[in-house]
């Protein structure tokens, strides 16, 4: 999933070859989806691009709100982002866990 300029609908016509990602323990498809292709990038990047002028006259007291909302979203989820990376990687559930604290900060 990606979020460029608040909106997700930007991913929803990403243009590449659907794409199956594999349990490498039990070889189960655990996801479907569309890698980004290089207009795909530009587009999105052109959103980002565009997002930046209000991100830039937030004020840093309201940044910092909204990233510390977003790692504690990060933290209240950690089960499922461990799933998902011992899934995704045939890893252990401890090493998933220290990155998604990695991601956290």
């Amino acid at each position: 999933m990606a979020l460029v300029d608040g909106d997700r609908t930007l991913f929803d016509t990403l243009t590449g070859a659907p794409t199956d990602v594999r349990n490498p323990a039990t070889g189960e498809v655990i996801v479907t989806f569309r890698p980004a292709e290089a207009a795909d990038v530009a587009a999105a990047t052109e959103r980002a691009q565009s997002a930046q002028a209000a991100w830039a006259a937030t004020s840093p007291l309201r940044r910092a709100e909204i990233l510390h909302r977003a790692a504690a979203l990060l933290l209240a989820h950690e089960a499922e982002f461990v799933r998902w990376g011992v899934a995704e990687t045939g890893g252990i559930a401890g090493k998933a866990a220290h990155e998604v604290h990695a991601g956290h900060g």
